[in-house]
């Protein structure tokens, strides 16, 4: 029995003769304004159940269990595909997170051959305002070369992505299945990439205790020239080896290499806290494979004692979410990941999975250091969902707020306002998400640009509270590790124990300073 036989049955179609009365249905989705074909996602169901387009890449690959069910599928282009020759079947479709959702139902019963255009309405352009989508956090695993190719190269296409860094990732016996090992730096960077979607070569570099206890961390090296090795450290992930060395090694070694450094996973890890305060990470990726931590409770307290702390993200596992950051990039600038990835580090942008953000103070973007005063604020989003609210967030406190309102784009919120600031401190624009609101991949929606800087005599924040307990859990992070590290020497224990060490004397130091 072919594979619409079994849905047309369980859609409640008679199965007398239904393996003969199939529907070759040529599919193509348009931009409503230009009128230009584009790529997009795809599903064709009825009642909740969702036929397999098996000519089309599955986008559900690689996703949960329950999200495998959503039927949505990559569609590169004007493309035909075999649908049972029923009425009542619902095409949904849209492009990445720019656009709205467009819907026909089809009456094909009867017919051998049937032509559908959906049109798609912007609900914004990045490339119209100058910006680039990326990736920074991919590993494919248990597929084919072949199949990981056609991924690669069909869903960042379909999502609306530029960038996308596929990195290294090694574990004892079960990186066998990790496909995206086999990929070497020239494979991607010259094989893979095209003159729109461009792919860097990275690792993520890492250390737990035990198969997934917390450890030193997690960091992602990106465009790297080649491994920095060993790429995952310690018994606990390799199976061999001792608790040595530290990240902070591999780390100065990709900087070596004028790669760019990424904490990943929000704040897990005990070594990101001594290695931001040495100044030795360039960004900050959030909700890179889950949505462990809060803002609150890592990154803004990161920005309240004065270190510059640039937002990334990506999807670990899988493109599974629509997580993406933005930077500006000029249009005349040739597109590569290099030169999107000095976007990230110089702070210019803001990271979502969902709504688009616009920010501004005193007219001057993310990433900027402007003297404290009176500033206005400006700050817009719009989105395909309802987002909840927009915020205006200042040293960690929501400053101004507006509700999201269903208007011609799509959902929207603007916020303009004065603000009087008198010390040290940073703002920047979030959403605060409903709950239950998710997106056409079951997740959470979020967005959250990086910060604009302000200072006071050329002074930044400085939270002296803050300071305290971060040294505070410097001291606890290091006793975790004397407590569960298997080193093979002393001098092995006394080079990690030298990193915090020096974290914690830079804090005193500036606390000091601040307190004379």
């Amino acid at each position: 029995m072919k594979w619409w036989l079994v849905l047309a049955v369980s859609l409640s179609v008679s199965a007398a003769g239904a393996e003969d009365k199939t529907c070759q249905v040529s599919i193509v989705l348009r931009d409503s304004k230009s009128g230009k074909a584009m790529a997009g996602v795809v599903r064709v169901g009825r009642d909740g159940e969702f036929l397999e387009l098996g000519s089309l890449q599955d986008r559900c690959v690689g996703l949960p269990l329950g999200s495998r069910q959503l039927g949505w599928h990559v569609l590169m282009g004007e493309c035909k595909i075999e649908l049972p020759a029923i009425d009542g079947l619902k095409v949904e479709a849209f492009s990445g997170i720019e656009t709205d959702l467009g819907e026909r139902t089809l009456a094909l019963a009867g017919k051998a051959e049937e032509s559908v255009e959906i049109s798609l309405k912007r609900i914004f352009s990045a490339a119209e305002s100058g910006w680039v989508a990326g990736n920074t956090h991919v590993h494919l695993r248990d597929l084919t070369r072949e199949q990981s190719d056609r991924y690669l190269r069909e869903v960042p296409v379909g999502d609306g992505l530029s960038v996308v860094f596929v990195s290294h990732l090694e574990r004892a016996l079960v990186d066998r299945t990790y496909i995206t090992n086999s990929y070497s730096r020239q494979d991607l960077v010259n094989g893979l990439s095209t003159k729109s979607l461009k792919f860097g070569y990275g690792e993520e570099h890492r250390h737990n205790f035990g198969g997934g206890g917390e450890g030193f961390g997690h960091v992602m090296l990106l465009d790297l020239q080649e491994l920095v090795r060993p790429v995952s450290i310690g018994p606990g992930i390799s199976q061999s080896g001792s608790d040595s060395p530290p990240l902070r090694r591999g780390i100065d070694a990709a900087r070596a290499q004028d790669a760019t450094v990424i904490w990943c996973h929000n704040g897990l890890g005990l070594e990101d806290l001594p290695n931001w305060i040495a100044g030795r990470v360039d960004a900050q990726n959030i909700f890179d494979g889950g949505n462990r931590g809060s803002y609150e409770d890592t990154f803004y307290r990161y920005l309240n004692v004065g270190m510059k702390v640039p937002f990334s993200t990506g999807t670990d596992w899988f493109i599974y979410d629509f997580s993406r950051a933005y930077v500006p990039m000029a249009q005349n600038e040739d597109l590569s990941a290099a030169r999107w990835l000095d976007g990230i580090r110089a702070g210019k942008g803001f990271i979502t999975n969902g709504p688009w953000l616009e920010f501004s103070v005193a007219g001057e973007k993310p990433g900027a250091e402007l003297e404290a005063g009176k500033k206005t604020v400006v700050g817009g989003a719009v989105g395909r969902h309802d987002f909840g609210s927009l915020q205006v967030i200042h040293n960690g406190t929501v400053v101004a707020e507006a509700s999201a309102q269903n208007g011609e784009r799509g959902f929207e919120a603007r916020i303009e306002i004065g603000l009087a600031i008198t010390e040290p401190g940073w703002l920047a624009l979030r959403i605060q998400a409903k709950d239950g609101i998710i997106n056409e991949l079951g997740e959470p929606l979020f967005a959250h640009t990086s910060p604009v800087y302000l200072t006071v005599d050329g002074r930044r924040r400085f939270d002296a509270q803050v300071a305290r307990e971060m040294i505070e859990e410097m001291k606890a992070g290091l006793a975790a590790i004397e407590e569960q590290g298997a080193f093979a020497a002393d001098s092995e224990r006394a080079v990690v124990g030298a990193i915090y060490a020096e974290g914690t004397e830079i804090l005193e130091e500036r606390l000091k300073a601040y307190e004379k």
